[in-house]
């Protein structure tokens, strides 16, 4: 398919400004963007125009005002933020059509930028939600950016009758993160013991009582669900994150080297795509990433490229950096853990930029936009109320163009969370019914 060509005249060039074009323009709009800093190119040439800059030059073209950071190689300090319209803007202005430097602020979010800087972490060292600057501007749960691209969109066409831009198609990813593969089964004999151990020293006769029918053989493993989510995902081809791991505080699966689980993860990878669950003593090392990635691969004999941190621990751009020296080509931890929504404001895949290098790399973002555990743990929804927050977001999705995300875990379908297999189901069923009418 042939992309309507246009020309982006600059000021000056940057590493920074042209990989923000390729996502906006290229990726987001479906267009064909050609550089140039040229003045008179932008005078004489008749075809759809933009002009970034510090000053305008008047001229058959759109203007967006250049604020520094595209053209900075340090950490920029938060921006300042305004609403306008309706629409929270970062890098403000005073121009009427293009209220902002939507290209510096589209920056700002996906290279997170302020993650670099914060040092106030939560109990795992995680940069908090609370701290980000789209909890402060209310803006969490709207991929912000696609929402500028979008007015961008809507000026472009205005002024450029004709001009083809095509949105990103409407897709959903459904993901698994297999922590535990059994609640009691294959545990071994002395994980059980202190298991029973502690249901005794707790009272907890319950948990007791139903690890005993499970280790008998009388019932089935609360967190073996695995039937039942091949069921509900027939015709997809979800995504398992292992964890492979060594048994640790907070590693707590069974051991990957275990019989069962091998012949667990090669019948999961029968309909599904496996990658790995980094465990929270690999975080940042290469070497430990490697090693249970290796493992993995001689399970399914195939070469594994996706990946997510166990709880979700992140921290740029070492965490990232460790990936590709892995070998890691897909990263699937942009969200958070508390909230649900959008952490770098976007709606579609990107490749990950280093600010200490000021590179682009080869490691492609996939963020994700809602957790069972911030449903229900964190934000404490009912599950009715749960799908709907849910199905707001798939809106928001499907109205710019991007991919729905989700996560959920084989344990999250245990007795506690009784009545959750409505939001489970309703997300996938709500999707396909989406993606049925695009068709």
């Amino acid at each position: 398919m042939q992309h309507s060509s246009i020309l982006i005249c600059v000021d000056k060039t940057s590493t920074r400004l042209n990989y923000i074009i390729e996502i906006i323009f290229k990726q987001i709009l479906g267009l064909n963007p050609l550089v140039t800093t040229s003045k008179d190119e932008l005078k004489n040439n008749e075809k759809a125009k933009v002009y970034y800059g510090t000053e305008n030059t008047f001229g058959n073209h759109l203007y967006i005002k250049a604020a520094k950071l595209l053209f900075e190689t340090s950490l920029s300090t938060r921006p300042s933020y305004k609403t306008i319209n309706n629409i929270p803007f970062l890098y403000p202005n005073e121009l009427e059509l293009i209220p902002a430097d939507i290209l510096a602020g589209s920056f700002y979010l996906l290279s997170r930028m302020e993650e670099y800087a914060d040092q106030e972490k939560d109990e795992h060292a995680r940069y908090k939600s609370s701290n980000s600057i789209l909890a402060k501007m209310n803006a969490l749960n709207i991929p912000l950016i696609n929402v500028w691209v979008d007015l961008l969109a809507s000026q472009l066409k205005i002024k450029f009758n004709g001009l083809k831009i095509k949105k990103p198609n409407f897709s959903f990813s459904p993901s698994y993160d297999i922590d535990m593969a059994w609640s009691f089964k294959n545990k071994g004999f002395s994980r059980n013991a202190l298991g029973l151990i502690k249901d005794l020293s707790t009272g907890d006769r319950k948990n007791l009582a139903k690890r005993l029918r499970v280790l008998k053989n009388k019932e089935k493993d609360p967190f073996d669900n695995y039937n039942y989510l091949d069921k509900v995902n027939k015709g997809l081809k979800p995504i398992y994150f292992v964890l492979a791991g060594k048994h640790g505080k907070y590693d707590k699966n069974i051991s990957v080297e275990h019989e069962q689980f091998q012949e667990l993860i090669k019948k999961l990878e029968l309909n599904a795509q496996i990658g790995i669950h980094p465990s929270y003593a690999s975080n940042s090392k290469t070497a430990k990433i490697e090693l249970e990635k290796y493992t993995l691969e001689k399970i399914i004999q195939k070469p594994i490229v996706k990946s997510r941190q166990h709880f979700l621990k992140l921290e740029l751009p070492d965490t990232y950096r460790a990936l590709i020296d892995a070998g890691i080509e897909h990263d699937y931890t942009m969200g958070y853990p508390d909230q649900i929504g959008f952490r770098a404001g976007i709606c579609i895949p990107y490749y990950w930029y280093d600010l200490h290098t000021e590179q682009v790399t080869n490691l492609k973002i996939h963020p994700f936009q809602v957790m069972d555990v911030s449903l229900r743990n964190y934000l404490k929804l009912s599950p009715s109320i749960a799908l709907e927050k849910a199905i707001s977001i798939i809106d928001a999705i499907k109205t710019y163009g991007g991919d729905f995300v989700f996560i959920w875990h084989n344990s999250s379908l245990k007795e506690e969370w009784e009545g959750w297999q409505i939001v489970l189901e309703g997300m996938i069923n709500y999707c396909k019914e989406l993606i049925k009418k695009e068709a």
